[in-house]
């Protein structure tokens, strides 16, 4: 529950002061779709609390990303990329803390249609101070991977080029290059890029185990989402549908990454082009839910809406 504030002016009550550490862990602990609106307030107040901290000004920015406000994630997200910057600067920071601000920005910016300055975050990470080779490799392979995917730019994702860094480092770009072929409806390449996303998938899974995290043998979303996409692309669209589904009801049950494409937004745009637009429009009014805003399910909402009118329309001058 968040600290009782008195509603309007009453007289002798003030509201009660609000401390950095609780507005942090309020934050953390509303980071979920259903929990995410009693977390706003602390959100609002966090950046006010601790006006220099980096982090206190990207700590906000889960709660917005998680209502779809995109306008006040962006303003967090360039005062936490400013404060990260120069506390870096005067070594009282590390570049993760831009990077990861950075992240949500260009998510950001993709939500609310601003392409152009989602394309200048990318070329921004390179300048982070500070930053390692290894972390802007990443940094910008993350990026690359989810504009391609974000924009259905599916030529763009198919053609992302892996790092030479070690294999499950490249296990977002073979997804993503999974995704962009089985979209374009190249099957061969689709494949291959499976087999790779898997071997990818298996050496990041064994080094969490090793590390002491606790590891599903069970395939990932991902996995089922670009196994889908394959499926796309060999036309059998029953299996397409079927694997996100199973995707989609997988997040139900785990949740929905907050930067992540929703499975039942996959799964409204396979059926968007299987010419199934009621089913379409379900799904993407499930995914809106627990994802608000996010550009592309609106988008789909308009299409399918205008479809169904159009069937409806054409069935009634018969």
């Amino acid at each position: 529950m968040l600290p009782h504030r008195p509603h309007g002016d009453v007289p002798g009550r003030t509201a009660p002061a609000w401390r950095p550490g609780a507005a942090h862990y309020l934050i953390h602990a509303c980071d979920t779709p259903e929990l995410a609106p009693q977390g706003l307030e602390a959100a609002r107040r966090y950046a006010k609390i601790a006006p220099d901290s980096a982090h206190a000004l990207h700590m906000p920015s889960h709660i917005f990303t998680r209502l779809g406000l995109r306008q006040e994630s962006i303003e967090s997200k360039l005062a936490s990329a400013a404060a990260a910057e120069q506390a870096t600067k005067v070594h009282l920071g590390d570049a993760h803390y831009q990077l990861h601000a950075l992240d949500f920005l260009g998510y950001a910016y993709l939500q609310s249609g601003q392409k152009e300055q989602a394309e200048q975050v990318i070329e921004e990470v390179p300048q982070v101070p500070g930053a390692t080779a290894e972390e802007i490799r990443d940094a910008q392979a993350a990026w690359r991977a989810r504009y391609a995917l974000e924009t259905h730019d599916w030529t763009m994702g198919a053609n992302l080029q892996p790092s030479s860094g070690e294999l499950y480092a490249q296990e977002t770009t073979w997804w993503a290059r999974a995704i962009g072929a089985g979209r374009n409806g190249e099957a061969d390449a689709a494949r291959t890029d499976l087999e790779k996303l898997a071997a990818a998938t298996a050496e990041s899974k064994a080094r969490s185990k090793k590390e002491g995290y606790d590891v599903k043998s069970e395939k990932t979303i991902d996995q089922l989402r670009a196994e889908a996409c394959l499926s796309f692309a060999e036309g059998k669209r029953e299996n397409a549908v079927s694997s996100l589904r199973a995707a989609a009801d997988r997040e139900d049950r785990e949740g929905v990454d907050d930067l992540a494409i929703p499975a039942r937004e996959m799964l409204g745009d396979v059926l968007m082009e299987s010419n199934q637009p009621d089913a379409a429009l379900a799904a993407y009014q499930a995914a809106l839910k627990d994802s608000p805003n996010r550009f592309d399910a609106l988008q789909g909402v308009q299409l399918a809406e205008r479809a169904n009118v159009k069937e409806q329309s054409a069935g009634g001058s018969r």
